[in-house]
């Protein structure tokens, strides 16, 4: 069956948009592949820059993830859609976060990504920095406006969940913003 469908498909489908499909994934395997030029040349030919596979990975979510920078800014400069979400409603300044690319971070930043979108639990970027310990990131996103009150689904905080993982620059950082200072006392009893 899915052979009659493929062939069906052929017929119907005109040698153009196959080209368009072809080109397409090409982009994202490049990508995947980190391979620049291609890369370049496929964004020149015109393929799109926000066609997601079935996980919903755009090319520039894929090259935040895998910290392919050179190909992240092309992509960006291009016109790629810096908060478009993959299934899990995780954009590239979640992928850059998670694997602490911080240089794909800041330029996602600074070409504008919502530095406060939330994913289907809740989370933030700064909440993903967080968890993980990406205190550049977080530097980074914090002096973007991110919110650091923002909670997750859980309820938990930004500064909550860091420093329940003993995260304390992070800690600092969202403090310092919170309240304009950086070192805090002892707690008093």
């Amino acid at each position: 069956m899915n052979i009659l469908k493929s062939f069906l498909l052929l017929i119907i489908v005109s040698p153009s948009a196959l080209f368009s499909m072809n080109r397409n994934r090409n982009l994202l395997d490049a990508v995947r592949n980190g391979e620049l030029q291609t890369v370049q040349e496929l964004i020149n030919a015109g393929a799109d820059l926000n066609q997601a596979d079935n996980d919903g990975w755009t090319p520039l979510y894929c090259a935040a993830w895998k910290g392919h920078t050179q190909i992240a800014q092309a992509l960006i400069n291009a016109g790629a859609d810096l908060n478009q979400a993959d299934n899990d409603g995780w954009t590239p300044l979640y992928g850059a976060a998670w694997n602490d690319r911080t240089q794909i971070a800041q330029a996602l930043i600074n070409a504008g990504a919502n530095v406060n979108q939330v994913d289907n639990n809740g989370w933030t970027p700064l909440y993903c920095a967080a968890v993980y310990g990406r205190t550049q990131i977080a530097q980074a996103l914090i002096t973007a406006g991110a919110n650091v009150n923002q909670a997750a689904d859980n309820g938990e905080t930004p500064e909550q969940v860091a420093e329940r993982r003993g995260h304390t620059q992070i800690v600092e950082l969202i403090r310092k913003q919170r309240f304009g200072r950086v070192k805090f006392a002892a707690k008093r009893k």
